[in-house]
């Protein structure tokens, strides 16, 4: 149930916005958060194994940390047109730094 605007007790739109955000509408904002980061996830995953990887991730922020094997890794920085994409992707999705780790 959502509490009567004369009720909060903040001043403007943004205010009152945020201010239903995080009372009112808490849990479904942050269902909405986590199939947001899903989703992402999901999305790069897909990207990548259908071009033959198989690997595993660690988002934190903007920040994707990549890991693959010794042999997938050296094929991702062999070839200069899937790191474009893999950058475009991750760029996409709100990432800014791209971090690749042996497993």
């Amino acid at each position: 149930m959502v509490a009567p605007l004369a009720a909060i007790p903040v001043s403007g739109n943004t205010e009152e916005v945020g201010w239903l955000l995080y009372t009112s509408y808490l849990i479904p904002f942050e269902i909405a958060s986590l199939l947001l980061r899903v989703s992402k996830h999901e999305r790069l995953e897909v990207f990548l194994q259908e071009r033959g990887f198989s690997p595993t991730f660690v988002l934190e922020g903007d920040l994707l940390i990549l890991r693959l094997a010794a042999d997938q890794q050296g094929k991702l920085l062999a070839d200069e047109a899937l790191r474009k994409d893999l950058v475009a992707q991750a760029q996409t999705l709100g990432f800014t730094r791209i971090v690749l780790e042996l497993l």
